[in-house]
């Protein structure tokens, strides 16, 4: 009440226009829904929204006015100690983002996360499939699972991009898959060129409407986690997730001499950064960028022998 009767002199005798009330789970309930939803696809949302549950756990649930930079230090150093750095980081990104837009939506005048330090972490895990593994690894997945794995092998789509793919986005005339923005990842869309063994594949689906990948009673499957993890293990393969499939996607394309930028077209990645993990894995990488110097050198060597 006292805060009240504050806001109202300052803003109503002195003229004094303050940011607008409202607690931290309040803001951040209005920043999942005005958005989070708007911007991010399905999935993100959710794991935004397990995020947020995350931090209300930590950070007082005070007018987001008083929150400082120590409970964002405090919340950094208790989250150490039980997870990895990544999710840490990826915690302190989503309260920055949050916190702009509410300067953005008149809430708060300034971001205490402002060139917030965050904690350095290890380098992006790549595991990919050998290809005596990929053998291996279809050798053991049930029939209805393995047109899933082939398509994750085969495109680098993500899993919930394979599992929400419906016949109308499959193009075999052309040989291709577009992936509508609304349920992508980076908020657009993408298209995916089909190879021989896919379209095989797509081919012998049935029948061509609704979803692609569908129960015997027209259901789209939703959680494939246990049978795929259930089909790694008696294929001898180990510390391998569902998300590995698509690095096997890329890591095979580098080894093949493809070049990044359009691996990382292939994968919507959304920064180069993103894509140089699999640098390393081309052959050929470093050994093209340095014969360039090899070759200036030689026309000018050249050149300066002719003048003379």
């Amino acid at each position: 009440m006292a805060e009240v009767k504050y806001r109202m002199v300052l803003e109503g005798l002195a003229g004094i226009k303050l940011p607008k009330s409202i607690k931290l789970s309040e803001f951040l309930k209005l920043y999942l829904e005005k958005h989070c939803k708007v911007e991010n696809c399905p999935s993100t949302v959710v794991s935004k929204r397990g995020i947020i549950n995350n931090i209300l756990r930590r950070i007082p649930d005070k007018n987001i006015t008083r929150i400082t930079r120590e409970d964002i230090k405090t919340n950094q150093r208790q989250r150490r100690r039980e997870v990895a750095p990544a999710t840490v980081n990826r915690e302190i990104a989503l309260i920055r983002n949050a916190f702009n837009l509410a300067i953005e939506w008149g809430y708060i005048e300034s971001n205490p996360t402002a060139r917030f330090p965050l904690l350095r972490e290890p380098e992006g895990r790549v595991r990919y499939l050998t290809v005596d593994e990929i053998a291996r690894l279809f050798g053991e997945c049930p029939e209805w699972l393995r047109p899933i794995v082939i398509t994750a092998i085969h495109t680098g789509m993500r899993r919930g991009e394979i599992l929400e793919l419906r016949w109308e986005d499959v193009d075999l005339e052309k040989c291709q898959i577009t992936i509508p923005q609304e349920k992508t990842k980076t908020r657009k869309s993408r298209v995916v060129p089909v190879n021989g063994v896919l379209y095989n594949t797509l081919r012998s689906l049935g029948p061509k409407k609704g979803y692609v990948f569908t129960k015997k009673n027209g259901d789209r499957y939703r959680e494939i986690k246990e049978s795929f993890n259930a089909a790694v293990k008696r294929a001898g393969i180990e510390d391998f997730r569902f998300h590995d499939l698509r690095h096997t996607f890329a890591s095979h394309l580098a080894m093949a001499g493809i070049p990044l930028e359009t691996i990382g077209k292939l994968l919507g990645h959304k920064s180069p950064v993103m894509t140089w993990r699999y640098s390393h894995l081309s052959p050929d990488y470093m050994k093209d960028t340095v014969e360039v110097l090899h070759k200036i050198n030689t026309e000018l060597i050249s050149s300066e022998t002719q003048t003379s």
